[in-house]
C-alpha cells in the first residue's frame, strides 16, 4: 500500500457536500482520503488516533493552518479499490487498520477484509466498473471504526472509538 504521488481521478455525481478544514502543511491531491487529527487539523498522512473525514475534490498545496476544501458528503467516482469487484456493491469502503494510506486505490470492502482493530469506514460502494468504484460518503458513517473489547466475541462492532 502507497500514499499518493500525484492526483487520482475524481469525479462527483449530483449534489454533494464540501466543507473548508484547517489543514497540516501537506499536499492534498486530488482523490485523497483525508483525515482529521487530534489537533483539530486534516491531513491526509494517516496517524494512530486519525478518523477519515473527507476527500480531496484538487489538488490542494496548504501551509500550516490554511484552510482546504474537503468532500464530505455524496456520490464520488474514485479508483477502484483493491480486490474489489461487482459483487462488492452494497458493502462499506474501509481502510485495512494497520495500512491505512490516503489511496482510494488502496482501500478494500468490509467484506473482503479480516475485520480487526483500526479498519475504517470511508463510504458505502454503491458501484464498480473495470476501472472505477462510485463511493456514497455520509458523515455518520466516515471514520467509523471497527474495535474490539476482548470477550465475548459479539462486544466488537463499528463505531466512533479507536481500540
Amino acid at each position: 500500500m502507497a500514499a499518493m504521488t500525484a492526483d487520482a481521478y475524481c469525479s462527483t455525481v449530483g449534489n454533494i457536500t464540501t466543507l473548508q478544514f484547517k489543514a497540516n502543511a501537506d499536499t492534498f491531491y486530488q482523490g485523497a482520503i483525508c483525515y482529521a487529527d487530534s489537533a483539530g487539523e486534516v491531513q491526509p498522512t494517516y496517524a494512530s488516533g486519525d478518523v477519515a473525514i473527507g476527500i480531496s475534490p484538487i489538488q490542494q498545496v496548504a501551509a500550516q493552518d490554511t484552510e482546504v476544501k474537503l468532500i464530505v458528503a455524496g456520490a464520488v467516482w474514485l479508483p477502484v479499490g483493491t480486490s474489489i469487484a461487482a459483487a462488492d456493491e452494497g458493502d462499506w469502503l474501509c481502510n485495512d487498520g494497520p495500512a491505512d494510506t490516503d489511496n482510494p486505490a488502496d482501500m478494500e470492502s468490509a467484506g473482503d477484509l479480516t475485520l480487526a482493530a483500526g479498519d475504517m469506514i470511508i463510504g458505502k460502494i454503491m458501484r464498480v466498473t473495470a476501472s472505477q468504484m462510485l463511493i456514497w460518503l455520509d458523515p455518520n458513517m466516515m471514520g467509523c471504526v471497527y474495535f474490539t473489547n476482548g470477550t465475548p466475541a459479539n462486544y466488537s462492532g463499528w463505531g466512533k472509538e479507536l481500540a
